[in-house]
């Protein structure tokens, strides 16, 4: 074999192996570049499922948020309308507990003392009627409330009335008692004075039965008045709160 021939065989020989080793080389290449976007994809997917658990949890906090303010609302709604029912009952029966005939010109004060306190239930119902208008949605319901509230108003004002006539005898009765005392000191000089200061104090006298025996004769007839629209109040807020 000559030079020549065996450079020709070499040369094929190296032209083979370039060409082998150039596939291999392209085909790992292929391989290389596949695997990385593999990679890349998985990396995306990871990144997206991330983004996606982290938006949920995001969507699951809101919701969550949006069912505790939707249940802490509805538990104000409850709670001022459970709230509006027991002082218009504090009032009504710290109205009707008074004891009319317990009261005279020796504790007058004490009288005063129970009107102030019965008072106090107008502002404290007025305020609690008003949360019911800000929170409650049924018209029909506010509008109860507000017509238990006008009806309760019309029954205090009618006892205050009749306490407050007992108050003006039961102090005209003291004043008249006090200058009896101042009187009698010197019987003989003022002893007319003293008969028509013993004439007027009969006639309070009188005048307290008579406020008595009206009291405990219409007291019920104008609770009764009451009844019907607290009995339509109590109705509507049962039906209500089982909704």
């Amino acid at each position: 074999m000559d030079v020549e021939t065996f450079i020709q065989i070499l040369l094929l020989i190296a032209a083979v192996y370039l060409a082998f080793f150039k596939s291999y080389l392209t085909e790992k290449g292929k391989s290389a570049a596949l695997k990385e976007d593999l990679q890349g994809l998985t990396r995306e997917v990871e990144s997206v499922k991330n983004e996606f658990t982290r938006e949920q949890e995001i969507l699951k906090t809101d919701l969550q948020r949006i069912l505790n303010n939707e249940i802490s609302y509805r538990n104000e709604e409850r709670n001022a309308l459970i709230n509006y029912h027991g002082i218009i009952n504090e009032w009504l029966y710290s109205i009707l507990e008074v004891g009319f005939g317990n009261y005279n010109k020796s504790n007058v004060d004490q009288l005063i003392e129970v009107r102030q306190r019965n008072a106090s239930y107008y502002s404290k119902a007025g305020i609690a009627k008003a949360k019911i208008e800000l929170l409650v949605e049924e018209r029909e319901l506010v509008k109860a409330a507000g017509e238990l509230y006008a009806a309760a108003l019309d029954f205090h004002h009618w006892t205050d009335m009749e306490f407050f006539k007992l108050q003006q005898n039961s102090e005209s009765q003291k004043s008249l008692t006090d200058r009896f005392l101042i009187v009698i000191k010197n019987l003989d000089a003022n002893r007319e004075i003293a008969e028509d200061i013993a004439k007027q104090e009969e006639q309070l006298r009188k005048d307290a039965k008579d406020l008595f025996d009206n009291y405990i004769a219409n007291r019920n007839k104008e609770n009764a008045k009451v009844y019907p629209f607290e009995a339509t109040f109590e109705s509507l807020v049962k039906e209500y709160l089982k909704k």
